[in-house]
């Protein structure tokens, strides 16, 4: 089956920082599950190929939503090119699209990306899934869900820590508790607006300010949302404040007053071109 990419590019999205459990599959394409969905795709030129294991009449919508080719953003995208710093930014990641995920799964991926690298997250996510989530044969292989909160909620911290969870496993085992009980409700979050949604997700075991804004950013898709981690903490105060020391709360602040009530989507361009185009923002 083929989808019209309407711009998205696959490896920029899917490379982006955003999501974890995406793994490289031939020349252009790459290999995932959603809920219990194996998924493979493919970049081939303005389609996307999919394949998988539920029938093309339940993998359309399913990709088309979770990349967003309805392609509902691109007025949003366009109204945070405020300045010549943003503007190279857009233009070195064309085709970043940003991806709406499960909102568990989005959330306990960033409570283990605290103080954390990319690849590293991918290894603890992985090895998450194989002793927690449930096996999907497809093809010859086997693939492995993402452990429901309740599954979470009866593991020892002790068995994370010696997956490599380190101080994380407690904080993680917690928030499954909460959310397993219904004291953190995901399912009421997504209808609450900004304000509402991150005083509710600040409740959570484990969730501080930089882990509540990618949640909300790319789990409940709340556009003003501005995560400032390492990578946007230098580029937003060598580029924006001169290199003078700002506070994270400044640079959100500083962010959506810059950038807009989509500052987020800027957030997203500056991060992947921070990483893959260092030289964008060299003083």
């Amino acid at each position: 089956m083929f989808l019209p990419a309407r711009g998205c590019n696959l490896r920029t999205t899917l490379e982006s920082g955003q999501t974890f459990r995406w793994r490289p599959w031939g020349p252009e394409g790459f290999a995932g599950i959603l809920g219990t969905t194996v998924l493979h795709l493919a970049q081939q030129g303005s389609q996307i190929a999919v394949s998988g294991s539920e029938a093309p009449a339940r993998l359309e919508p399913l990709i088309t939503r979770y990349l967003q080719l309805e392609d509902g953003l691109a007025r949003a995208w366009a109204s945070t090119d405020v300045d010549p710093i943003i503007h190279a930014a857009l233009q070195q990641t064309q085709g970043l699209r940003l991806i709406r995920q499960e909102p568990w799964e989005c959330l306990a991926s960033f409570i283990c990306a605290t103080f954390n690298n990319i690849t590293r997250v991918e290894g603890m996510i992985d090895r998450l899934c194989r002793a927690y989530g449930r096996a999907v044969p497809y093809r010859g292989t086997i693939w492995f869900t993402f452990p429901e909160a309740a599954t979470l909620a009866r593991a020892d911290a002790r068995a994370l820590r010696r997956l490599g969870f380190g101080y994380r496993a407690p904080y993680l085992v917690r928030a499954a508790r909460q959310v397993a009980a219904g004291d953190v409700d995901l399912a009421a979050v997504v209808r609450m607006g900004y304000v509402e949604a991150r005083e509710t997700l600040l409740r959570v075991e484990g969730v501080g300010e930089k882990v509540v804004e990618c949640v909300l950013l790319f789990g409940f898709a709340h556009y003003e949302a501005f995560p400032v981690d390492v990578w946007i903490g230098r580029v937003m105060r060598r580029a924006y404040f001169r290199g003078r020391r700002m506070t994270d709360r400044r640079i959100r602040a500083f962010a959506r007053r810059h950038f807009g009530p989509a500052c987020g989507l800027a957030q997203q361009a500056l991060f992947h071109a921070a990483r893959t185009s260092p030289e964008l923002f060299a003083p």
